[in-house]
Parts: structure tokens; C-alpha cells; sequence
């Protein structure tokens, strides 16, 4: 009577010798890290937008890749503002940052979560970033993205007496 032997099949774990597990910790560290610091954003400007009350301005720019543009506002607490990007790649967004924040900070409002409006008043005075970036699946493609911001910045908060 003869006797079938069948593979083992079922074994799915790998085993790595500790020197082994070592060699690959520190080669996944090497090649890894350039490719961490390169998919920062790069803020290629920054620029004031001066703003007369209750007036739209117009600005216009272009992006590539990782660039990014921080524009400042200057505000006062109790001001109203109005920002839109409009552009011709939808993976292009803008955060706002409260006044000492920036991008890397919590934004007082993030476009790829809230889109790409806002219309708010201000909680404190100082000046504002508006970050004007590409997500990071279209940056790393190296996309481009022309854009417009339509930015109202208005009034403030009057206080009546009784």
C-alpha cells in the first residue's frame, strides 16, 4: 500500500531571523524617510492681501505639485469674512488659520473637509493664513491647478446702546 504525503499549505507565517528583522528595519528607514520629507508641502510665497472694507478682491494664482501659497489678511475680531477658491483642478483646496497659526496647525476652516467657502466672522484680530495647496494624491502626480480666490472682508460687529 503506498502512502500520499501533501504539502503543508496551511503555514502562512513568515519568520525572520532577529539580524534579519533588524536589516529590514533599517532599510525601510532609509528609503523611506526622502520620501516622507519630499511629500511636505513647499510654500513657494507668502503675500499680504490688503482689503478695503466691504470690497472684493480678486486674486489669482497657480499651483504645481507640492508649492503651496500663504496669503495674510488682516483682520479684527467681530469682522465678517468671505473667501471662495474656484479652480480648475478639484483637488485644489484652502485652509484658514487663526492669527500666529499656519499650516501644520488646526485651520479655523479646512476646504477639503468644509469646501472650498467660507463665510464667518472672526474670532480674534491679527493676521490670517489662507493656505492654497494641492492634496497630496495630485501633488505627488506633480498636477497643476489655476485658481481664483474671491475674498469680501467687511464690517464688524456694532454694539448698540440701550
Amino acid at each position: 500500500m503506498s502512502s500520499l504525503s501533501t504539502p503543508d499549505t496551511c503555514r502562512t507565517g513568515i519568520r525572520i531571523s532577529l539580524p534579519g528583522a533588524l536589516i529590514l528595519l533599517v532599510t525601510t528607514l532609509l528609503f523611506s524617510a526622502p520620501l516622507t520629507a519630499s511629500s511636505a508641502p513647499t510654500i513657494i510665497r507668502k503675500q499680504r492681501i490688503p482689503l478695503a472694507d466691504g470690497a472684493t478682491t480678486i486674486v489669482k494664482g497657480e499651483l504645481r505639485g507640492c508649492e503651496s501659497v500663504s496669503y495674510l489678511i488682516s483682520a479684527r475680531a467681530g469682522q465678517r469674512l468671505k473667501i471662495r477658491l474656484s479652480a480648475n483642478n478639484e483637488e485644489n483646496y484652502l485652509n484658514i488659520y487663526t492669527p500666529g497659526k499656519g499650516p501644520g496647525d488646526e485651520a479655523l476652516h479646512a476646504g477639503a473637509i468644509s469646501d472650498n467657502i467660507f463665510d464667518g466672522t472672526l474670532p480674534e484680530s491679527g493676521d490670517y493664513t489662507v493656505s492654497v495647496y494641492l492634496m497630496r494624491n495630485a501633488a505627488r502626480k506633480n498636477e497643476q491647478a489655476r485658481y481664483t480666490l474671491n475674498i469680501t472682508l467687511s464690517g464688524g460687529t456694532k454694539t448698540s446702546k440701550p
